[in-house]
């Protein structure tokens, strides 16, 4: 899941993640350790992938269906806080078995193209989406179920190409 918002981490009071009205992860930078972990059934957060922008959770069944969101409180006078909703529909139980980024090739001059691939393979469950970033910014999404399948995001020094796709 990803929360992400255009706040400086000094800006940034905490990030606090709810499954209805649970709270089950924050990130507090001004906090030793930053990162805390509240106890919700049948949610188990991948620590070591989760941070102030995204949280992973592992072993998802259908009973983590349901509405989610994610708080952003600003390190201000008077704390104020953006929140984004959405809903988390498991369906089956097949998923993603492997992932594999390939960069092509892997060192480049400055100007010159890469080709990047994300190879997946899926048991049981249709593909719902594969997404880009760099940084926290989303450059490109490909879902199938959407029209159109693929989407582009303007992003200062890259440009996509989905001719060779």
């Amino acid at each position: 899941m990803a929360c992400i918002y255009q706040l400086h981490e000094s800006e940034i009071y905490s990030v606090k993640w709810y499954k209805g009205s649970q709270e089950f992860y924050r990130y507090s930078p001004l906090e030793s350790p930053t990162t805390r972990v509240m106890p919700v059934n049948g949610i188990k957060i991948d620590r070591l992938n989760s941070n102030e922008t995204h949280v992973v959770i592992m072993n998802v069944t259908p009973n983590l269906s349901g509405n989610y969101s994610c708080e952003v409180i600003q390190n201000a006078h008077t704390f104020p806080h953006y929140t984004a909703k959405s809903r988390l529909d498991v369906v089956g139980i097949g998923g993603l078995r492997a992932t594999e980024l390939r960069i092509s090739p892997p060192v480049v001059q400055r100007g010159s193209d890469v080709t990047l691939a994300c190879l997946y393979e899926l048991t049981e469950a249709p593909l719902y989406s594969v997404k880009w970033y760099r940084g926290r910014h989303e450059f490109y999404r490909f879902s199938p179920s959407e029209t159109p399948a693929t989407k582009i995001f303007p992003f200062a020094g890259i440009n996509v190409d989905v001719s060779i796709l």
